[in-house]
Order: structure tokens, then sequence, then C-alpha cells
């Protein structure tokens, strides 16, 4: 984003953080807890920590050890500092020890109304009372060669309240008493003219630490809009984004500076990576999906063909079933003539006795064709001719009467077929030889 050129320098070491802003006698206490790690008491060793409370207006303060952070012995400690006197606003920091029932319970009593700052140099009049505590107590210890804290906060505390402050010109003690001379020395300080208007276009500035580069830019790209301004002292200012959602907090005239829309924006951030790996994601997705498409192409014709081979066999399978119907009415034609001929031959052998025994072979053999059928595809394996009247046998006898490569079986099965009537009692022994 293109920098508009600035007409002031930001001075961030000289800017008052809201935890400065003075009030009227009794109005704001500050208040934090100083922790002590190397301290030890001859009251107990569990005392590591200090509640710290502070009159923002008179820097009279108090101190009270805790033996722990909890929200129920913070509040406890807490409620015996507010027995002598009680605020109209409370300074807090940002803390659990703070935010909770117990201890929103304690403001609603008192009916005060606390509050905690969101910039890094929050609560610094406290903070700045903890400094000057620490810096009494580690010489105590180093005059006495021990970390026993607890039996010296009081003196330690009683030096701070009695000494002359450098910013209200007196000790906390008398300015507590008789705040009037206090009074008129803030006003004098704080006699400061609104700058800016609702609705001005402002830059906020950047906090910068020991450490920071110098030619980073003093004031953020981002443009706020200044939405309501607090006559307070000094005069402070809500802002709100270019979404119009207020910005948490207020600002000071020192920590914004006016600014107009720039025409030009530089890329804050590069994103073609991101565009070109979901490009890369969804062609590879795309591929995937022809591939699955593919396969699903080859199941589909795999099974349209077995589906076709399937409608081909249903058919073969219904050919086949007539064809074993229509062999099955011609073999029972077939043994319905045979056995009428049977009957005939009865009957001539009734009126020929003389040539019984030829029909008696003849109905040997058709009583074998009867059982087989005429078009059977078995080879006889085993058949006997029997005279009736002298009583000779004519027996054959075939091997591997299942295979196609008896060539004796073939030919005998073919000449029973068609020439099996003309068989008599001699014939058979005459063509033996030659079957």
């Amino acid at each position: 984003m293109r920098f508009i050129e600035q007409e002031k320098k930001l001075r961030i070491y000289n800017i008052d953080t809201p935890g400065t802003i003075q009030f009227r006698h009794g109005e704001l206490f500050p208040n934090t807890i100083c922790s002590l790690v190397l301290g030890s008491s001859g009251c107990g060793k569990t005392n590591f920590n200090i509640l710290c409370v502070i009159n923002c207006f008179t820097k009279f303060a108090w101190t009270v050890p805790l033996k722990s952070k909890t929200g129920k012995a913070v509040t406890n400690t807490m409620s015996k500092i507010l027995l002598d006197r009680s605020p109209k606003f409370l300074q807090l920091d940002n803390g659990k020890e703070f935010y909770n029932t117990i201890f929103d319970t304690l403001m609603i009593k008192y009916n005060i109304h606390k509050y905690s700052m969101f910039s890094i140099m929050k609560a610094c009049v406290v903070e700045r009372f903890n400094r000057t505590l620490k810096e009494k107590m580690f010489r105590e210890f180093t005059d006495c060669g021990s970390h026993k804290w607890i039996s010296i906060l009081p003196k330690l505390l009683n030096e701070h309240n009695n000494s002359k402050h450098r910013t209200i010109g007196m000790t906390p003690t008398k300015a507590d008493l008789n705040p009037s001379p206090v009074t008129i020395k803030q006003r004098e300080i704080n006699n400061e003219k609104i700058k800016f208007k609702v609705g001005d276009n402002v830059r906020i500035g950047t906090q910068k630490g020991v450490f920071t580069k110098g030619y980073l830019p003093n004031w953020s790209s981002e443009i706020f809009e200044i939405l309501k301004i607090n006559r307070t002292l000094p005069v402070t200012y809500q802002l709100q984004n270019y979404t119009g959602q207020p910005i948490a907090g207020c600002f000071y005239s020192s920590e914004i500076h006016k600014t107009n829309h720039p025409n030009e924006y530089l890329i804050e951030k590069i994103i073609i990576l991101k565009l070109v790996k979901q490009k890369k994601n969804i062609s590879n997705l795309e591929q995937s999906i022809k591939s699955y498409t593919n396969k699903i192409d080859k199941i589909e014709h795999l099974i349209e063909q077995n589906n076709k081979s399937m409608l081909v066999l249903e058919e073969q399978t219904e050919n086949l079933q007539l064809t074993c119907v229509d062999i099955v009415q011609r073999m029972s034609y077939t043994a319905a003539s045979l056995e009428k001929i049977r009957e005939n031959i009865k009957g001539i052998k009734k009126i020929f006795p003389s040539i019984q025994s030829q029909f008696n072979t003849i109905e040997a053999i058709i009583y074998f064709q009867c059982i087989f059928g005429v078009n059977n595809k078995y080879f006889i394996k085993e058949m006997s001719i029997v005279d009736t009247e002298i009583w000779a046998t004519q027996h054959w006898i075939f091997k591997n009467s299942k295979s196609m490569q008896d060539s004796k079986s073939q030919k005998t099965n073919k000449w029973l077929l068609h020439k099996f009537h003309q068989l008599s009692i001699n014939y058979g022994d005459i063509e033996y030889g030659e079957l």
C-alpha cells in the first residue's frame, strides 16, 4: 500500500497510555499483582506474590502479600483494601484472577467499574510503582543478606507514601489529605484541544520495541475511521475499521495520524502458488475421475458381453431342450413301432411253426434294439443269439465299447443296425469271422 507523506513524527516513548488518564481524587485505582520468585519470608514460604494498588491521582499505594493468585484469594485481599475507600473505576490486568464471578460480585457490591487495557504499555502508573518497590526491596536484600521480604514490606510502603513524588510535587500522603493543589496542576498539564473530528481517516502508530528496526514504517498500512470522541483528560478517540466494526480500546491524538485513502494498493500476499496448487489438485482429480470412468466403461463392456453370452447360452439350452424332447418323442415312436412288429412276429409264429427258430433269432435282436433304440450312440458291449430248436448260441463280446477307436465295434454296430433282419442261425456262425 502506498504511504502518504507524514507531516509529523511519532514519538512512542512520550505517549501516555489510558492508564495515565487523570481522574478526580478517588476515582481511579490501577492495580496489578507483583511476583517475587526469589522471595522467601519468615511467615511462610508460600507468599511469592504481592497485590499492588495505587491511586492514579494522588499516587497513594497499598500492598498486600498473596499466597496464591486464585480468584478467591485475590478477592478476599481486595475486599480488605476497599474497606478504607472505594473508587469509581478500577484498571486491572487481563487475567483470570480478576475476571471471575467472585471478583465481579465484589465490584457490584461497591459499584465499581473495572476495565483492562489492550496496549502493551498498560497500567504504567502501578507498573512504575512496582519497579520502585522492587528496587528498594532488593537494596534491603543486599544489605541484610536475606530474601525475607514480608517483614520489610510495610516499611517500604511507608517510605513510598511519605516521599515527595515528582509528578504531583508532594508526598502521596499529603495529596491524599488535600488533593486541591494536585487538581490545579493536572488541569494545566491536560489542557489539550481536539485535533480530529468524527469521520476522519487515520492511521495507527506502530508500537516499536527496543530492538525494532528504525527503517520500518511508523504508521499502520491499514486505514481506520474515527467513530467517537471521548472528552477525557487527555482526549481519546474510538476507531472503526473499513467494515464498520469498532476497534477495541481508545487512542490518544499522538497515537493516530490523519491521512487520505490511497489510489494505489500494494499486494499484501501472493496467492498464485495456492491457485496453482488448486489447479494441480483439480487436474489430478480429473485424471483420477477419467481413470475411474475408463475402468467403469470396461466393466460395463464386460457385463454387456457376459449378458450376450448368457443370452446365447440360454438360447442354446432352449434348443438343446427342444432337441431332447424331439429325441424322446422319436424314441417313443420307434419303441411303439418295434413293439407292434414284435406282436406281428408272435402272430406269424403261431401260423407258421416251421420257421419259428428263425423268428426267435430275429426276436432276440429285436429285443436288443428295442432297449437302445434305432439311433443310439452307444456301442454294443455284448450280444447273444440263441437257436431255440437246437439250443445253439452265438455270442459276441466287444472290448472298449465306449471308445470310438475300436473299429470292430463300429463296424458291428453299423452292420447290425442295417442288416439285423437278415440274420439266421447258420448265418451268424458264417459272419462271425468277418465281423
